[in-house]
């Protein structure tokens, strides 16, 4: 696993960052980006599985909201699990 606010997928030309509450994958190689969107507060951290399918996002609590971690396939960008 690499933990990082930011990750390179260097063999797959896919940069993964944070900003804010979002996740953003860019495609180095066509410009384009997705939004893996489901976090209320700040992310602090991503981590990512050796194999670069699946990226785990985690964010910190507030006052109100407890600290979570979503599960993401980034094949299809789609969240497969939510831990809080």
């Amino acid at each position: 696993m690499i933990n990082s606010p930011l990750v390179l997928l260097s063999l797959k030309g896919l940069f993964a960052y944070t900003s804010g509450c979002l996740v953003v994958i860019e495609d180095l190689h066509s410009g384009t980006q997705r939004h893996l969107m489901g976090h209320t507060e700040e992310i602090s951290t991503l981590a990512l599985q050796h194999d670069g399918l699946i990226l785990a996002s985690s964010s910190g609590p507030s006052d109100t909201v407890a600290s979570q971690i979503r599960v993401w396939n980034l094949k299809d960008g789609v969240c497969k699990k939510v831990c809080n």
